[in-house]
C-alpha cells in the first residue's frame, strides 16, 4: 500500500514472500545505515544485490535519511547502555 514495510532477516527472510529483496553483508548494511555508503553505489559495485521492481526500490529513497538517523540513534543508545553509569569527579 506504499505506507507499510516489513523488514525480515536471516532464515525468515529466505522463507517469506517479498516484493523486494536486498542481499548484502552485515558490514555493508552497517555502512549503508550509517549513511557512509550510497545504496546505488552499493548495487553498482556489487556490494548489494536487489531482486524486484526498480521503481519500488526507488520509492524507499525518501525514507533513507530517517531510517539512517534512527539506526545511528539506536547505536548511540546501545553504546551508552554498555558503558554503564557515568560518574562525575568528586561525586
Amino acid at each position: 500500500d506504499g505506507q507499510r514495510a516489513v523488514v525480515t532477516a536471516g532464515e525468515a527472510a529466505r522463507q517469506a514472500p517479498s516484493d523486494l529483496t536486498f542481499r548484502l553483508s552485515a558490514g555493508t548494511a552497517h555502512a549503508l545505515w550509517l549513511g557512509e555508503l550510497n545504496p546505488a553505489a552499493a548495487v553498482l559495485s556489487g556490494q548489494m544485490t536487489m531482486q524486484g521492481p526498480v521503481p519500488l526500490a526507488l520509492a524507499l529513497a525518501p525514507g533513507m535519511r530517517v531510517m539512517q538517523a534512527a539506526y545511528r540513534a539506536a547505536l548511540k543508545e546501545e553504546e551508552a547502555s554498555r558503558a554503564g553509569p557515568v560518574s562525575t569527579p568528586g561525586g
